[in-house]
């Protein structure tokens, strides 16, 4: 042992609440830790206080003294542990992470597992399948696809291996092959979700965690911040005020296109429900009650497919104006609206068949801002275009009120809506700046 840099000790604690009770006169050993502030943790070892030696910090083995029947095993016990930790506390100083006591300990009783990175990736995999989280799950096994196009040894990896550097090297890589940052970072949250569950399960390596959040602020080095390096990047998917305004008044013949246009605005409408949670919307969610002032309202009730908490939302004529459209077409069961058009799925089945659906509705939608003669910038519109211009036009409503935004999103966090939105007062200072040099200014 080190003795001076060694800032624990093993002891025998005599307070009477620590006794054992099964054994009268027994106490625990314990480990007495001072990195950072002290701390005390019991050991499964307990022994008399006249079996100890204070000044070597193990149990008596010399004849003449008390020994205690363990003495030899108990004290090869001590040894390992000694050398343990002796190795943890090397191994931060050496990297230069600061510690403290609670991840010594963490470190200590809970060593990261030999489980490989992509072995339980799998496994989280097979639970949100085994729950029905399919869109959780499929974003797994995207991730699987992405790291082992990446890292021909990704097979190989424990998680100690996947810091800082290598979520860089990841994210460059993709960049480089010219995706998209949107689709970059799903994958690198979906990476983040994996390590933060890994620590959580107690197989996952706190010490190499890349990310900017709890734990990358615990080990004290540069994290890697998704918003800041991919999410900031990203172009805001709305649709401008005047555009939407030609959306709503234009005048679609084609039956799939009318559809099409419906369910985009009952999405926007509706503080920008997604399309799978109006998909799963049945008619028996319309409720009937009394507003603030006891007039008689309707609303319809969803459970967010996220976050699980219970949404309602007042049908005021907008809404009813899509409603009344939709119900007219063809439904099937107990859906509300004409996206679920096969009877009796479940499961993946009717997971898929809302997918498809969503898919054939960006495809109509991207074809109808053509018709609609949208500029360039506007031609890849999809369903998440009606929840972001949602945001946006509530953002300018309320005067950049973002609290009531975030509760109208149905947002836990402020810091989530703030990505939906453009950065603030952007056009405001535009206004305001053009002509700042003008004689009339």
């Amino acid at each position: 042992m080190v003795a001076n840099k060694k800032k624990w000790a093993f002891k025998v604690y005599q307070k009477k609440s620590w006794a054992i009770v099964d054994s009268p006169g027994f106490y625990p050993v314990v480990i007495e830790w001072s990195y950072g502030s002290k701390q005390t943790h019991a050991l499964s070892l307990s022994v008399k206080p006249e079996q100890w030696n204070k000044s070597f910090q193990r149990l008596n083995v010399e004849k003449g003294s008390d020994i205690h029947p363990q003495a030899v095993k108990y004290n090869e016990e001590l040894d390992r542990l000694a050398a343990n930790i002796n190795e943890i506390v090397d191994y931060f100083e050496k990297r230069h992470i600061p510690f403290v006591n609670a991840m010594i300990l963490e470190k200590l009783l809970h060593p990261v597992s030999k489980m490989k990175v992509r072995e339980y990736i799998v496994l989280q995999k097979d639970n949100c399948e085994s729950i029905g989280a399919f869109g959780r799950a499929d974003n797994f096994i995207e991730l699987l696809e992405y790291l082992d196009k990446f890292d021909k040894d990704f097979a190989k990896r424990s998680f100690p291996e996947i810091d800082l550097a290598y979520v860089k090297k990841f994210v460059n890589k993709q960049l480089a092959s010219g995706r998209k940052t949107g689709g970059i970072s799903v994958n690198v949250r979906c990476l983040r979700r994996v390590l933060n569950l890994a620590i959580s399960d107690q197989v996952g390596s706190m010490e190499t965690y890349p990310f900017s959040n709890k734990y990358g602020t615990m080990v004290g080095k540069e994290t890697y911040n998704i918003e800041k390096e991919l999410e900031g990047r990203t172009r805001k998917r709305y649709i401008p005020k005047r555009f939407l305004v030609k959306f709503q008044h234009y005048i679609f013949l084609n039956r799939a296109h009318a559809r099409t246009k419906a369910i985009f605005f009952l999405s926007f409408f509706a503080r920008g429900i997604n399309f799978k949670d109006m998909a799963l919307l049945k008619v028996s969610d319309i409720m009937k009650g009394f507003n603030r002032d006891g007039m008689p309202i309707e609303y319809f009730t969803y459970r967010r497919g996220k976050s699980k908490k219970v949404i309602e939302v007042v049908i005021n004529k907008d809404i009813r104006e899509q409603i009344d459209f939709l119900k007219s077409l063809q439904t099937v069961d107990d859906y509300l609206l004409p996206i679920v058009t096969v009877s009796g799925l479940e499961g993946r089945k009717l997971y898929e068949h809302i997918k498809n659906k969503r898919k054939k509705f960006n495809k109509f939608i991207q074809k109808m801002t053509v018709i609609m003669g949208f500029p360039e910038g506007l031609l890849d519109v999809t369903s998440y275009f009606a929840r972001h211009s949602f945001a946006m036009i509530m953002d300018k409503k309320t005067n950049h009120n973002i609290n009531i935004v975030s509760q109208a999103m149905n947002h836990s966090k402020t810091e989530t809506t703030r990505i939906y939105l453009e950065d603030f007062g952007r056009d405001d200072i535009a206004e305001y700046n053009d002509g700042l040099l003008d004689k009339t200014a």
